[in-house]
């Protein structure tokens, strides 16, 4: 019959009208005779049915499996014939009477008065809710409002103090970047026209003491060319008696007149030596002179560092007025998440009165004595809404309130606003000084660049 498992365990029931099979899996398998090749599978072991057992009487069925498990079925056989059709059951007609007892009647009642107390305790509390939540809702208002105007007082109070000290401190710093930068500039059309004159007079000086050393090396050579002459002449005149002595002579000539060079020699080198001191002192003069000027260009820089502070700080400021700004925001958005709160809970009152009304439309239409009591309870939830009117009132007043403290925010960024365009020309002026500074000491680097270009040339 090509089953999906292998069936290696039959049995058939009293009647002979079904087919028990057990199959490898621990399933049991119901074949109807003759066989079609359909079965209903019902799973009762772990393991394979090794045994099955019909009972005596043909109604129960006994398996047992590979693992020691047994397991009993009920196998009765059901005739088709004497079963019940639905279909007979669906011709019998339904009644059209329906019977409510007077007990069900006094609990519909109960129901009713339970629900009028009910209703009438929700009012009541309600009501007390929204007494207790306007009065800490007015609290609350009031308290930010004053929290507010102080806050602004205290923050126009520091804004104006603090636009007046920069403006004293930056009259100040520009008065003090003024002289420093007058100062500076004297100091070094003074030096340039210091080193200027000194690097002409040693230049001139060079020049004569060159053209001495030339006019003397001239003379030398003068005397020298004379004293071969008269020694050539001499020796011309007493070639031949004369040479010992004419020999001697030029000796002591020649001893005389390495003499007189070396003699020259030392005075050119004493010069030299004296001309190099002095060149040598007056660097030192002007290496000390450099370094005071490095010293007052770090005092410029501590100062610059100062303005720098300066800024930072201001920076703080505006970091707080930031923060200021910030918690302004938390607290209406939380007096929005209030508002919001209480809109919720009257729209679950207005549900909840709805809701009675609906209850109480109903029981109108069973009891014609409820009438009464249910626009009486209408009439009750007009007046909720009523009293629910002047609350929205305050709602809107609160948005108001929002906004115009939207408009003191606007108010202060703008007033922060300005803070940054002061704080930006602040750090313009420091760049500028710093710039300033930059060259003053370029300027000092090309002067002492001269010098020691200066110097060798000496």
């Amino acid at each position: 019959m090509g089953l999906e498992r292998r069936c290696h365990r039959t049995g058939c029931c009293a009647g002979g009208r079904t087919l028990y099979a057990g199959t490898e899996s621990g399933c049991i398998r119901c074949y109807r005779l003759p066989l079609t090749g359909e079965f209903q599978e019902y799973r009762c072991f772990s393991t394979a049915v090794l045994r099955l057992c019909m009972g005596s009487e043909g109604t129960l069925l006994f398996a047992t499996s590979a693992d020691g498990a047994i397991a009993t079925f009920d196998a009765k056989e059901r005739d088709p014939m004497r079963m019940p059709r639905r279909d007979q059951g669906e011709k019998l007609s339904w009644a059209d009477e329906v019977f409510i007892s007077k007990a069900d009647f006094d609990d519909k009642k109960q129901r009713m008065s339970d629900l009028e107390g009910q209703v009438h305790d929700v009012k009541m509390q309600n009501e007390y809710n929204l007494r207790l939540k306007d009065a800490a809702m007015n609290d609350r208002v009031r308290e930010l409002t004053e929290k507010h105007a102080a806050e602004a007082e205290v923050a126009e109070a520091a804004r104006v103090a603090l636009q007046q000290e920069k403006g004293q401190q930056q009259a100040s710093y520009e008065e003090k970047l003024k002289d420093a930068a007058e100062h500076q500039q004297a100091q070094l059309s003074a030096l340039d026209d210091q080193f200027q004159s000194k690097l002409l007079a040693e230049a001139d000086r060079y020049e004569e003491l060159s053209r001495e050393k030339e006019a003397l090396n001239e003379s030398w050579d003068e005397q020298n060319r004379q004293l071969l002459a008269q020694h050539e002449q001499l020796l011309e005149e007493e070639a031949a008696d004369m040479v010992d002595q004419a020999q001697q002579e030029k000796e002591e000539a020649e001893q005389e007149a390495e003499k007189a060079r070396r003699q020259m020699e030392l005075d050119v080198d004493e010069e030299i030596e004296q001309l190099k001191s002095n060149y040598e002192a007056r660097l030192a003069a002007e290496q000390e002179t450099g370094l005071r000027l490095r010293g007052e260009l770090g005092l410029l820089k501590k100062r610059v560092g100062g303005f720098q502070g300066q800024a930072e700080e201001l920076q703080a400021q505006l970091q707080r007025m930031h923060d200021l700004e910030a918690s302004l925001h938390k607290d209406i958005e939380g007096l929005e998440a209030e508002v919001l709160q209480q809109k919720t809970e009257a729209a679950a009152q207005a549900e909840s009165a709805a809701r009675a009304a609906k209850a109480f439309s109903a029981a109108e239409n069973r009891l014609e004595s409820a009438a009464a009591e249910t626009a009486e309870l209408q009439q009750k939830i007009g007046d909720l809404q009523q009293q629910l009117a002047p609350f929205e009132g305050r709602v809107q007043a609160a948005n108001a309130d929002t906004k115009a403290r939207d408009k003191e925010l606007g108010t202060v960024r703008a007033e922060k606003d300005k803070l940054q365009v002061k704080v930006k020309d602040l750090e313009l002026k420091v760049k500028a000084a710093r710039r300033e500074a930059e060259t003053s000491s370029a300027a000092l680097r090309t002067a002492q660049r001269a010098k020691k270009w200066a110097s060798p040339q000496c």
